[in-house]
């Protein structure tokens, strides 16, 4: 398993608290990967169904997919080093919004992961994907 959880109960709540194993890495980055990917294809199926005559190429999925985990963006960098002192701030707070929203879209999946390992059996949804930016 890619996450060990350990179960706390309280007399308030019960509550799982979870931590990657450093062994099963490899295999945690597999199932967010899985988890990307096929919400962004789930989406571009409804897209598709919505308006028949618009179709993505394949190759859009992954490319949106490493957009919405690339963080800062490449364009941002090159204005906090060489642009005016506006762009510098402006870039600088994108930078920082970007990071945080890639980073809390990565705990969301992993939260799910753990979540479903947990409670197998139980009834949810699969982690919303939206775009950070």
């Amino acid at each position: 398993m890619p996450l060990s959880l350990k179960t706390s109960i309280t007399t308030e709540c019960n509550f799982s608290e979870w931590s990657i194993n450093k062994k099963s890495r490899a295999k945690l980055i597999e199932v967010i990967a899985y988890l990307y990917l096929r919400q962004e294809e789930n989406a571009q199926r409804v897209i598709n169904a919505l308006e028949p005559r618009r179709r993505a190429s394949k190759g859009k999925v992954v490319q949106n997919v490493v957009r919405k985990l690339t963080a800062p963006h490449a364009e941002d960098l090159e204005l906090r080093r060489s642009g005016s002192d506006a762009e510098k701030e402006a870039a600088e707070k994108r930078i920082r919004t970007s990071i945080i929203h890639r980073d809390g879209l990565l705990f969301q999946h992993i939260s799910w992961v753990a979540a479903r390992m947990a409670l197998p059996n139980g009834y949810m949804t699969a982690p919303a994907c939206a775009a950070g930016r």
